[in-house]
């Protein structure tokens, strides 16, 4: 049998047309997975910002005595060298922004402000909370860390002093 050269092409058409809905397929098939694996990535990266904002909220005020900074205070500055009290460097920048993937961070600082400590011209909070909250709706965990330097979270409402402790 002899296909006339209009044939052909159809044949060929309609290869091209099945392959492209076979690769359409696959990417449908694949986008769950590819969003479910940024969503773990961001609460990864949230997770381990808020454990260095732990340790540079413990250190400092273990250092300076002059209560709790906020993330900003912490960073890393050019001109703060050697550490003060004022920018201690113990963080770098990108970790005191307050946008960490689809999460948003919110420092606040509470309880009253401390007397500054020498050579200082702010004191820090007697109590602060931080939290995490993520804009993806698809993305349900918060995170929270206060002045007990226990992380928190929680897969449903916004978490809060009383909500589980996360685990590293």
């Amino acid at each position: 049998m002899t296909l006339k050269n209009n044939q052909r092409g159809f044949v060929t058409l309609m290869a091209e047309v099945v392959a492209l809905a076979l690769i359409l397929i696959i990417a449908a098939m694949s986008v769950p997975n590819i969003l479910a694996y940024k969503r773990g990535v961001d609460r990864t990266n949230v997770a381990e910002t808020l454990k260095r904002i732990q340790r540079a909220e413990l250190y400092h005020s273990q250092m300076f005595s002059d209560g709790w900074r906020s993330p900003g205070a912490l960073a890393y500055s050019p001109r703060t060298f050697p550490a003060t009290c004022e920018g201690s460097g113990l963080l770098m920048g990108s970790d005191a922004l307050s946008a960490q993937g689809s999460y948003t961070l919110t420092w606040t600082g509470g309880g009253g402000q401390i007397a500054p400590a020498v050579g200082c011209a702010l004191g820090g909070f007697n109590s602060f909370a931080l939290s995490a909250t993520s804009s993806d709706p698809g993305q349900k965990r918060s995170y929270y860390l206060d002045q007990t330097l226990v992380l928190r979270y929680s897969d449903g409402a916004a978490a809060n002093a009383s909500s589980s402790p996360y685990i590293w």
